[in-house]
């Protein structure tokens, strides 16, 4: 049986955390630079998961290695939490839309409840550790 050394492992992490992270700035950076992809509500969904993404990426790049009272740790474990449930939300509006489509044949528009849903729930969920002792 062959081992792999935690180093190993952690430069994995890094690396295809760092290709994610250029990947998602390649689609957020494609949205900025077409105005018409902003009338459209699947696509800015596509962005919002993008978004969450990146965030998470740089969460992951800041590294495992961490005093657990540092604010670094406190960004990573707050920033992990928050944007990870989000952009399961958000995937979860895009599935929504898609199961409209395929029933209805009709795109159905985000309304203001999926963006509270995506965006405040995992506020609400990141900051409930922070109530108790």
């Amino acid at each position: 049986m062959v081992f792999i050394g935690e180093s190993f492992i952690s430069m994995q992490q890094q690396v295809t955390a760092g290709l994610s992270l250029c990947a998602t700035a390649i689609v957020m950076i494609t949205y900025f630079m077409f105005q018409e992809l902003h009338e459209k509500d699947y696509i800015r969904a596509i962005f919002n998961v993008c978004l969450c993404c990146f965030f998470t990426m740089i969460s992951v790049l800041i590294g495992g290695n961490l005093d657990s009272q540092s604010i670094a740790c406190y960004y990573q474990g707050i920033s992990l939490n928050y944007f990870s449930l989000a952009s399961v939300l958000w995937m979860l509006v895009i599935c929504y839309q898609l199961y409209n489509v395929v029933l209805t044949g009709v795109i159905t528009k985000i309304n203001s409840k999926q963006y509270i849903l995506c965006w405040l729930f995992p506020l609400l969920v990141t900051l409930l550790p922070f109530t108790t002792n």
